[in-house]
């Protein structure tokens, strides 16, 4: 072979490289583009640099007369570069799937319904509820009407009314073709009110009727226009699909001119109205169990205010967060343990949590005279330690992946990518530092009816009227660039 030809082919490794390196910085490129995080000042000045640096690298990678010396370094440089572009890539890439999870936001909903018979009826499948009749309880709301209608496809059935759940279900339970329908919520109801209900009851069939979820987002331009996010805590582990009842209940404002953040917590025994059981009587932890659609409009119509978005999360979440960010600080108002759930003792004053205990510590209100309101306090604690936390100049960096794994299936949003992205890059631009208040409804205690206990007397709280109009009045006043004049703010540290 001439040594033309061995000269030719010496270069083909190194063409072949410069190729793949091409390709691989359009497709790093096209990654910091559409993950759409990084403000202006930083994206262009990365993709410039990068693109000078990759087309001197090419030039030299492709050159015929360059001595080998500068090659070898051109092929040393061009590695490090494409190493640093697929660790950037990477987790741009992880970010975009990320946030695709958390902004899944539900449109279509299936709720259960049960119906029930006696431990010794002779009704063994739904197909024998034919020509029979089955007791309901309550008014003709609209989840009983689509269930209805679901069972009427399934058998020729006549529905009887009621309105003692406890008292119905035991009547059933005696009769040989005895059936009842109840929503989850009853039949949940059912086992805390009918002793020995397992003697008594057994679920015939199971229901699954599909419900359409209206979408509810008032969408604004976020880094230009105030906005308030509600924050709906379920009392439960695992999926965030799952559907449970709303134990924290917090409406987040935000200012993006001021930057101010109010949290405003509102008790979860606060009795609201259910808007879509008939505007029934019941407590605001119970919306959880009928989907977050009627947590909002229950929020909403209790305060007059719109919900432009909701975040929803559970203990999953609060565990995986707080872990992942290496833990939070908290001041406590009281030295307490906790009863009823796993054993933590908290001192009075600073108490460094990891996610267990900050879940212990939100959670608690048997320990504290006030209850649920001290709960409330503390949740906020929480809440604005984990702002604060999570906002660092170096936390979101240093725990960037843990968090990211950490989240993505416990956590919901009806924020948009966009918006969510917006949000980052104003905070990357402008570095702003936040200004958090607090405040609490509060209310009477009181003995009263609910819906989803089949109107038994639970313990609820009855609405301080004056105090809901205070603190929506703060809430409009932060919203509208004033200053907030409540007793409790946090200035957010550098």
């Amino acid at each position: 072979m001439s040594e033309k030809k061995k000269q030719d082919w010496s270069r083909v490794p190194g063409r072949i490289w410069a190729f793949i390196y091409f390709l691989g910085f359009c497709i790093f490129s096209g990654v910091v583009i559409r993950a759409n995080v990084l403000p202006g000042k930083y994206l262009y000045p990365i993709l410039t640099v990068s693109g000078i640096i990759s087309i001197v690298l090419l030039m030299m990678l492709c050159s015929r007369k360059l001595k080998r010396g500068w090659k070898i370094t051109a092929f040393v440089l061009s590695f490090l570069m494409a190493g640093i572009a697929g660790y950037a890539g990477v987790h741009l890439g992880e970010t975009a799937a990320f946030l695709g999870k958390i902004t899944r936001a539900e449109t279509v909903q299936y709720e259960k319904y049960y119906v029930l018979t006696g431990k010794n009826s002779t009704l063994k499948s739904k197909d024998d509820l034919t020509n029979g009749t089955v007791s309901v309880f309550g008014g003709k709301d609209e989840g009983y009407r689509r269930a209805e209608s679901h069972l009427k496809k399934c058998a020729s059935v006549k529905f009887l009314r009621g309105t003692n759940l406890s008292g119905m279900a035991l009547t059933m339970s005696e009769q040989p073709r005895g059936s009842m329908l109840v929503s989850t919520a009853h039949y949940q109801a059912l086992k805390v009110q009918v002793p020995e209900w397992k003697e008594k009851l057994r679920v015939l069939t199971v229901l699954q009727v599909k419900k359409d979820v209206k979408d509810l987002s008032k969408n604004v331009n976020v880094t230009e226009q105030s906005f308030n996010v509600y924050l709906s805590g379920l009392d439960t582990s695992g999926s965030i699909s799952t559907q449970s009842r709303s134990d924290v209940n917090m409406i987040i404002t935000v200012n993006p001119k001021t930057h101010q953040l109010l949290l405003t917590s509102i008790p979860r025994d606060y009795q609201i109205r259910l808007t879509e059981k008939d505007n029934a009587a019941d407590k605001l932890t119970h919306t959880g169990i009928y989907g977050i659609q009627q947590t909002l409009e229950s929020a909403e119509d209790l305060t007059g205010l719109d919900m432009n978005y909701y975040v929803k999360v559970n203990y999953s979440t609060v565990r995986r967060f707080i872990d992942a960010i290496g833990g939070i600080d908290v001041d406590s108002d009281y030295a307490f343990s906790t009863s009823g759930q796993a054993y933590h003792e908290f001192r009075k004053g600073h108490n460094h949590l990891n996610g267990d205990q900050a879940l212990a510590f939100a959670r608690e209100r048997h320990a504290f005279e006030d209850g649920d309101l001290q709960r409330n306090r503390d949740q906020e604690k929480i809440m604005t330690a984990i702002l604060e936390k999570a906002a660092g100049s170096t936390t979101i960096l240093k725990h960037y992946s843990e968090i990211l794994s950490a989240c993505g299936e416990y956590l919901e949003t009806s924020m948009s990518r966009d918006e969510i992205s917006d949000l980052v890059k104003m905070q990357l631009d402008g570095g702003y530092h936040w200004t958090i208040h607090r405040q609490s409804m509060s209310g009477e205690s009181a003995m009263a009816g609910v819906y989803s206990m089949g109107n038994q007397r639970v313990y609820v709280m009855m609405p301080d009227q004056e105090n809901v109009k205070a603190c929506v009045a703060q809430i409009r006043r932060v919203a509208g660039g004033k200053d907030f004049t409540g007793a409790k703010t946090d200035k957010k540290k550098k």
